[in-house]
């Protein structure tokens, strides 16, 4: 609608520092009105990640706790993955054709992200791990993958979310498989989180 655009061409001319003291509610905002605003949305969501994937604001997470599910729903780093994710479902794009010039540098963006934000947003990417693995296997396999790794720092924190979704194809799972027994002796797993990836074992 015209209002709708004049509210989104309102963001660029807002002052910085307003911009950024308004960036977990603008997150929202356009994740909320992604399918209303068309072409909008994507010059909107680089600019609100910018702010929200900077190596100086994940330095600032440094002093805080590690993140959790409520943290990645709520939180702009976590809601603008999550809102890159509902387009890449709504492009529904063919398996195995890749990500794609709209999604590839923006996804590896949320991979590679640094501090809690970074985490944040692998959250969505762990839990639709299936789904990128589908589309972009070579991808999935360099960027994700590598940190459900026991020994990688964000594993238990991945492995959380991963247990939320379906195991995906088979040779994904077999991929994870080991990552996954290993896994299984985490105390940080709920017993929720355990069972689901236990259940797992009996899908394929």
């Amino acid at each position: 609608s015209g209002l709708l655009a004049e509210i989104a061409d309102t963001f660029d001319l807002m002052p910085a520092e307003l911009f950024e003291a308004l960036l977990g509610t603008l997150a929202d905002w356009i994740r909320r009105q992604r399918v209303r605003l068309g072409a909008r949305f994507w010059p909107l969501w680089d600019k609100l990640a910018a702010l929200s994937y900077a190596t100086p604001a994940a330095a600032e997470d440094a002093g805080r706790a590690g993140p959790d599910d409520v943290d990645a729903l709520n939180r702009p780093a976590g809601v603008l993955a999550w809102a890159a994710m509902e387009q890449l479902v709504v492009a529904a794009r063919s398996a195995g054709a890749g990500l794609g010039p709209e999604f590839e540098a923006r996804f590896t963006l949320l991979a590679r992200a640094p501090g809690a934000a970074g985490l944040e947003a692998r959250y969505h990417l762990a839990q639709n791990i299936a789904r990128l693995y589908r589309l972009a296997p070579e991808w999935t396999g360099a960027e994700i993958i590598p940190r459900l790794a026991p020994t990688h720092p964000d594993a238990t924190f991945l492995w959380k979310a991963n247990s939320q979704a379906a195991a995906g194809p088979p040779k994904l799972f077999n991929t994870l498989k080991p990552f996954l027994m290993l896994m299984l002796a985490r105390p940080e797993l709920s017993d929720t989180e355990g069972s689901n990836l236990i259940f797992r074992l009996f899908q394929i």
